[in-house]
């Protein structure tokens, strides 16, 4: 038991370690998540034929303008 609790840490730590790595985020992960997100919006449309994907993000295109509207304003009334 105590070998395989050795064992399973030490690569928990080595693929957490590799996984941070920029080369590895560049050419695995970002894509990876970018296609999830693909996945998830064509799955989400048809029911809510309003939600992109932009990035690795899934939005609600009505959310997505009333950022764009609204976040001029927002910043005048912030603290400086």
């Amino acid at each position: 038991m105590l070998r395989f609790l050795i064992l399973f840490v030490g690569i928990l730590l080595g693929l957490f370690s590799v996984e941070m790595l920029n080369p590895v985020q560049d050419a695995v992960i970002q894509p990876f998540t970018g296609l999830l997100a693909s996945i998830s919006t064509a799955l989400i449309m048809p029911f809510d034929d309003s939600v992109i994907a932009q990035g690795r993000m899934n939005q609600d295109a009505m959310e997505l303008r009333l950022q764009l509207f609204w976040w001029p304003a927002w910043r005048r009334f912030q603290p400086r």
